[in-house]
């Protein structure tokens, strides 16, 4: 009877013991957790509240917001934003620190202002004058912080160093800007240059009137996208329509060309348009004009096609060798001269164009 009731005994402790172990198993089985949001970083902070004077060398001068008066520029002195710059002589240069890793340097005759913005703004913008300018960033510095600005185009997604010269023609300016490093890209009125890279440059032409810009490649290779108005498409399938915007993707290389002409309308406000692009020889490859906000204006690709343009130079040459037109040996040496001095004069102009070691 004892052997009976201890045999029980250790039965129900047994039972007891499985039956925790049970339990704290259940308790133990792992459990999906849930995910964490992490914070939300802040966005970096390139600038200082207010940029300050690093450096002068010459005769520099400074106009701050409401005032009228030109004063001399103080080294290690902070400056408000929308301040305006600039050097007197052939010799001066003068450098101002936006941040860090962040530097303006003006040389020769030239001035640049900064953007008036607000204490909680972030982004810095800088104002181009007349004459040299140089700007540098860090390599790794993210789209939208820093921007160039000009009639009629400002430059975006800034990074490393680039280089900037503007002049003022009769009707307008003339501005050429080079990527030393890093990288950046151009907006305007109906255009927009995706990305320079290293040593890619570009030259702008803008009326003062902001109706005519001409683009032409100066240094490498790069991309372009055209505006060419909006369009109607149709789908015949379902009956339906819809309106959509009309891009011309275009290289740009050294001595192509862009040139957009506007005119405004002696009744509304729609400008019309017309986007040209040219070759390196001149040739025009694509022609297309335009109303803004009317689809129904718009008269797609009206250049000739290569197949045209041969077609009309045989014509051509079959009409001259009817007329019996005979190029002289005189001539041809004559023509050949004034085609060679072109070159020259072109030759001279684009290395002008290229000199961007100020």
């Amino acid at each position: 009877m004892k052997k009976l009731l201890a045999a029980v005994a250790v039965t129900t402790i047994s039972t007891v013991i499985f039956a925790d172990e049970s339990i704290d198993g259940a308790e133990n089985t792992p459990v999906q957790a849930e995910e964490v949001q992490r914070p939300q970083q802040p966005p970096p902070k390139y600038f200082t509240t207010l940029p300050v004077c690093k450096s002068v060398l010459g005769s520099v001068e400074v106009m701050i917001p409401g005032s009228n008066e030109w004063k001399p520029v103080e080294v290690n002195r902070y400056y408000p934003l929308g301040a305006f710059f600039r050097t007197l002589t052939a010799s001066s240069k003068f450098e101002m620190q936006l941040g860090k890793k962040c530097f303006v340097t003006l040389y020769g005759n030239s001035s640049f202002g900064t953007k008036a913005q607000g204490l909680g703004d972030l982004t810095r913008t800088i104002v181009l004058g007349q004459g040299e300018l140089k700007l540098r960033l860090p390599q790794n510095m993210q789209d939208g912080f820093m921007f160039v600005s000009s009639t009629g185009f400002k430059v975006t997604g800034l990074s490393g160093e680039s280089k900037y010269s503007r002049k003022l023609t009769g009707d307008g300016d003339d501005v050429r800007i080079k990527c030393s490093s890093g990288s950046l890209s151009v907006e305007g009125m109906h255009f927009k240059v995706l990305q320079l890279r290293a040593q890619n440059a570009i030259r702008l032409r803008t009326s003062q009137d902001m109706l005519f810009t001409c683009i032409t490649g100066i240094g490498g290779d790069y991309m372009s996208k055209l505006f060419q108005g909006l369009v109607e498409i149709k789908n015949y399938e379902t009956g339906t329509s819809k309106i959509e915007e009309k891009y011309l993707d275009w290289k740009i290389s050294p001595q192509t060309n862009v040139r957009i002409h506007r005119s405004r309308p002696q009744l509304g406000k729609n400008l019309s348009v017309a986007i040209m692009t040219f070759d390196a020889s001149g040739v025009l490859c694509n022609s297309c004009a335009f109303t803004e906000g009317r689809y129904e204006v718009n008269t797609g690709e009206t250049a000739p096609t290569a197949k045209d343009r041969k077609a009309e130079l045989i014509k051509k040459s079959q009409e001259s060798v009817d007329a019996g037109s005979v190029v002289t040996t005189a001539q041809a040496e004559e023509n050949s001269e004034e085609k060679a001095s072109e070159t020259t004069e072109n030759t001279e102009e684009n290395s002008s164009d290229d000199n961007f070691d100020f």
